[in-house]
């Protein structure tokens, strides 16, 4: 993550309001603590330079959560001003500012940048005066950061490497996060197919006391091995996640939706649709503030929900099954309830690109849409052979159409 620590030789009041500032980003106060930020920024004098350090690190990671990565580039972009020329006291400034453009160029999807950036940080600190013990503790997480860019790259070799060398560390100093290592060591295991060490890293990880991310680790255990067919296994630890979820965030949460979808997803691979259409339409009335409805024939609109993509996500699944669902029901209906379902996805995805989204974001939804046309243009097909009525063969060939024309627009 960001690095936000505090430089010394401040006065008492600078530091104060530094303070304040980090103290109201923690408690999820970002445009309080922002308005402290910029306040302080005007106030600051140019050669106060480690003040200003301080405050542009901060306000870049205030606006990376925002969602606004250009400025907050261009903030860290700043630092790299303020701490030229370059002078050996200045390496941990140096370091962090690297590290904080990495990790925005991996969230914006800019995987080469990203890890220059993260390689040049590790680099600097390798060739410092500090000790062994301080470079460890300041690369553990820059390793780590290299890492997941790599796996994003598809680089796994890399990516492996990387998580070694940030274990090795977390290890020999008793850091927290060893979890995540072998959580991200089963992901990676598993994209390479070795599925026996994929499924001993997901148990190590599980393993880990105090572990904080179980509910993600029991999700992604519990697809893991519903990919293997083994079902009982699958369902238990799905079903773990999904509680678990529901007790920290409630039941209105992206969240918890988005455990509703994986257990759905349990249903649908063991060819139960109806059962798996029921948590579909629980998972999109958990990622609204409103929406109540349990009646599969009602989708919420987009306007009230806590996360656009993750109700794009859930429709797109509902979508899918209701054609299951007709298929094996032999009712038309379904095919309609689907057609409704997907049209009400691509209007959202419309929505959603209406808003900034990061790279890694474009990528999914361009795929979600290509999944949602091809589930349009099969309902509408099928409803064309059931009823002979040409408005849905015109419906097929205009969904094929517009699939063609969004995969042009986005390539």
């Amino acid at each position: 993550g960001e690095e936000t620590s505090i430089g010394q030789n401040r006065t008492t009041e600078t530091k104060q309001q530094i303070y304040n500032a980090i103290y109201q980003y923690k408690k999820g106060n970002y445009e309080k603590s922002e308005l402290i930020l910029l306040n302080l920024k005007k106030n600051l004098g140019k050669s106060d330079t480690l003040n200003l350090i301080s405050v542009n690190n901060l306000l870049g990671v205030i606006y990376k959560n925002f969602g606004n990565y250009p400025k907050a580039i261009l903030y860290y972009s700043e630092n790299l001003k303020l701490i030229h020329p370059y002078t050996p006291d200045k390496t941990k400034k140096l370091a962090k500012t690297y590290n904080n453009l990495g990790n925005i160029f991996l969230l914006n999807g800019q995987y080469s940048k990203a890890v220059e950036y993260f390689k040049e940080a590790i680099h600097l600190i390798l060739n410092s005066p500090f000790s062994v013990v301080e470079k460890d503790k300041l690369t553990v997480e820059k390793y780590y950061n290299s890492a997941i860019v790599y796996y994003n790259m598809k680089d796994y070799k890399n990516a492996l490497n990387c998580y070694q060398k940030s274990l090795n560390i977390k290890q020999r100093y008793g850091l927290h996060g060893i979890d995540k290592v072998y959580f991200n060591f089963a992901r990676t295991y598993e994209q390479i197919k070795d599925y026996k060490q994929a499924e001993y890293y997901f148990q190590k990880s599980l393993l880990q006391k105090n572990n904080p991310n179980l509910a993600r680790i029991y999700k992604f255990y519990g697809s893991f091995l519903l990919k293997q067919k083994k079902y009982k296994q699958a369902k238990t630890n799905l079903l773990k996640a999904k509680n678990l979820y529901e007790k920290k965030y409630g039941f209105r949460h992206p969240y918890t939706a988005n455990s509703y979808v994986y257990f759905g997803n349990y249903f649908s691979a063991i060819s139960k649709p109806d059962s798996a259409l029921y948590w579909y339409q629980k998972s999109l009335i958990a990622d609204t503030k409103q929406f109540n409805s349990e009646n599969i024939r009602n989708n919420p609109s987009g306007n009230n929900c806590f996360s656009k993509l993750q109700l794009l996500k859930s429709l797109k699944m509902k979508a899918q099954v209701l054609n299951n669902l007709a298929t094996k029901q032999k009712k038309p209906i379904f095919f309609l309830l689907s057609l409704h379902t997907s049209d009400a996805a691509l209007r959202l995805i419309n929505a959603i690109r209406n808003d900034y989204i990061s790279a890694d974001n474009k990528l999914i939804i361009t795929e979600i849409e290509k999944q949602c046309y091809s589930t349009a243009v099969e309902a509408s097909f099928e409803l064309f052979n059931k009823t002979n009525n040409k408005l849905y063969l015109y419906k097929s060939y205009r969904y094929v159409y517009l699939s063609k024309a969004s995969l042009l627009n986005n390539n």
